[in-house]
């Protein structure tokens, strides 16, 4: 008899463990802080978006996919900026980890891979992957190779809100790290290579680098 009562009490322990305990998704959703697109509306995760900077004047521009010079890629495979706001970025989505609800949005601090829409041909040239680390630029630039959307080889983001619109952050990932805090995750940066600007991730600035700066954006339906 006190086996079994052992027993059930043990199991009521559990049941009370697994409905008071939230997942990393759900606590996004608990913040009650959704993303917004420059109409105000909230980001869906099944609608194309372009990322321009918030910064405006010389800081300016969108974001779009390029060819990373002598890379030897047959597709476009770099995350680049544009110098200002007069040419439209290239279209991407921003897809969350486990966490569909009705009606589907993205929220702030919620593990989410980016992905470039609409190039032909070139499918395993459009996720967002951080690089290897570049000890001359003292930074990781953004390529589009490799990584499975979903998965522990994808790099993962967050966005959370900063002075002007949002900051992307760069962070663990829901498979290495499910419950780390944003002071964990890295922001993106832009920094400047042959004479174009590329995301990256940075820590600082110094004169013998050039133009490098922490990236603000803000969202724009396409």
């Amino acid at each position: 008899m006190t086996k079994c009562l052992l027993f059930f009490l043990s199991l009521c322990l559990l049941a009370f463990v697994a409905f008071s305990s939230t997942s990393p998704c759900q606590n996004a959703r608990n913040s009650n802080r959704q993303v917004f697109d420059t109409l105000g509306r909230g980001i869906n995760p099944r609608s194309n978006y372009h990322i321009a900077s918030s910064l405006g004047g010389v800081l300016s521009g969108h974001v779009y996919l390029g060819h990373i010079p002598n890379s030897g890629a047959s597709c476009p495979d770099g995350v680049f900026k544009y110098n200002s706001d007069g040419q439209k970025g290239t279209p991407l989505r921003f897809i969350e980890h486990s966490c569909r609800g009705q009606p589907p949005r993205i929220y702030e601090n919620q593990d989410i891979n980016i992905q470039f829409v609409g190039s032909r041909n070139c499918d395993n040239f459009v996720n967002w992957k951080v690089g290897e680390y570049n000890a001359t630029l003292e930074a990781s630039l953004f390529g589009t190779r490799g990584g499975t959307i979903g998965r522990a080889d994808s790099s993962w983001f967050k966005i959370v809100r900063a002075e002007r619109g949002y900051h992307l952050l760069n962070c663990p990932g829901p498979f290495v790290c499910p419950n780390c805090a944003l002071n964990q995750c890295r922001v993106v940066w832009v920094v400047v290579l042959d004479g174009r600007r590329r995301l990256a991730l940075a820590t600082r600035q110094t004169p013998s680098q050039g133009l490098r700066f922490p990236l603000s954006v803000y969202f724009v339906r396409a």
